[in-house]
């Protein structure tokens, strides 16, 4: 190990020997906070001497090294980067806060946006566009901001509530509608292939659109085109107390019931017990 000299011995030495000082003897003397020995220099002399790197630059008491000047170390580069014994240009994968960054590779003109809770000087610096305090803060869904995944202000994306109609989107689901047409948040229609709006079931229920078939969702008898809502629209019976199918009055006539009694709509003789309708109305008699 070599062991390091008093800066005082080696001033005796120097002084005995009459030995002149050198820019590595100067490095250790001005580390120790003993004054040069070398002649006067100046940051500002167009000459390399004293502790610089290069001309009028680096060394700790001059200006820092712009790029391409030569330097010992980081501390001596504007940059704060020196390699092969020079100073390199800024740049985003230097793992230094350098150039108009505001964190380390991120933030600034350049960079890629800075993520939470780095360092910003404005909402640009930061991916959800919020710099507060001098910190990029996360995306809220009430920011009044689009920021973070959302497609509009505050709404769409994976975390917020789907948008209005209108509103910028990416998929459906960005959408209250669930529909996206062409970027753009579209309203609900009874022929847009998708369950939405006030409706129960696909273009169908709720009170704009036709009524449903059976099989399909419902949530009032009036969804159904049947009358029969037991969570999915019911199939017409002869038992189900509502007039639906083919019947002419309420589980009676049509093809597929049994005939209807006196006073019962009809819509022809069959439709009777009877066998005799007068004036949609099964009569109290047989036509015979």
């Amino acid at each position: 190990m070599k062991r390091r000299r008093s800066p005082w011995v080696m001033l005796a030495a120097l002084a005995t020997q009459g030995c002149p000082a050198t820019v590595e003897d100067d490095y250790e003397l001005a580390a120790s906070g003993t004054p040069s020995t070398l002649p006067s220099a100046s940051c500002e002399d167009a000459a390399q001497n004293g502790l610089e790197t290069d001309v009028d630059c680096g060394g700790g008491l001059c200006a820092l090294c712009q790029p391409g000047r030569r330097c010992k170390w980081a501390g001596d580069c504007d940059s704060g980067v020196c390699e092969n014994a020079t100073c390199q240009a800024p740049k985003c994968t230097d793992f230094t806060k350098n150039g108009a960054e505001t964190d380390i590779d991120c933030g600034g003109p350049v960079c890629v946006r800075c993520e939470t809770p780095k360092a910003c000087v404005a909402s640009t610096d930061c991916t959800t566009e919020i710099c507060e305090g001098g910190a990029c803060r996360t995306a809220e869904c009430s920011d009044k901001l689009q920021n973070g995944g959302e497609t509009g202000i505050d709404c769409g994306g994976s975390d917020c509530p789907p948008c209005a109609t209108s509103a910028a989107c990416s998929v459906a689901n960005d959408c209250e509608s669930d529909v996206c047409s062409n970027g753009v948040c579209v309203p609900a229609t009874c022929s847009d292939a998708v369950t939405n709006g006030a409706e129960t079931d696909a273009d169908c229920g709720g009170p704009d659109c036709p009524l449903c078939a059976d099989g399909k969702a419902c949530l009032l008898l009036a969804d159904c085109s049947s009358g029969i809502c037991a969570g999915t629209c019911q199939p017409p019976t002869c038992s189900d107390l509502v007039l639906n199918g083919s019947e002419s009055d309420v589980d009676c006539g049509g093809a597929n019931c049994p005939g209807c009694s006196h006073g019962d709509a009809c819509r022809t003789n069959s439709d009777c017990s009877n066998n005799d309708c007068q004036n949609g109305t099964c009569s109290s008699s047989g036509s015979g």
